[in-house]
This record gives structure tokens, sequence and C-alpha cells, in this order.
């Protein structure tokens, strides 16, 4: 999986829930990122999405 891919999924994650961007939904995010991709790598999401999330 790209990673512009899982850049975007997660920006469109971010805009659907309504959420403001924050460290605090880190894990959130990888966990509902892993549910909807189950077989995308756990540790390259958590890298793009803490990238993203500063």
């Amino acid at each position: 999986m790209s990673d512009i891919f899982i850049r975007n999924e997660i920006n469109k994650l971010l805009k659907d829930s309504g959420i403001e961007k924050s460290p605090k939904i880190l894990c959130s995010i990888t966990r509902v990122f892993k549910m909807r991709h189950p077989n995308s790598d756990t540790f390259k999401v958590y890298k793009i999405a803490k990238e993203l999330l500063r």
C-alpha cells in the first residue's frame, strides 16, 4: 500500500469524522484504518498518521 494512499485515507477519515487533528487521536485513527484495511502494515500506518496529526 502506497504512502499517498494511506495519507489520503487518513485525511478522509479525519474529514468524515469531524474531529480536529490532534496527537491524542493517533491510536484511534490507526485502529479505524486497520479495521478498513486489515492487510496494511501497522507500523507504516502509525508512522504516517503520527506525521499528519502533528
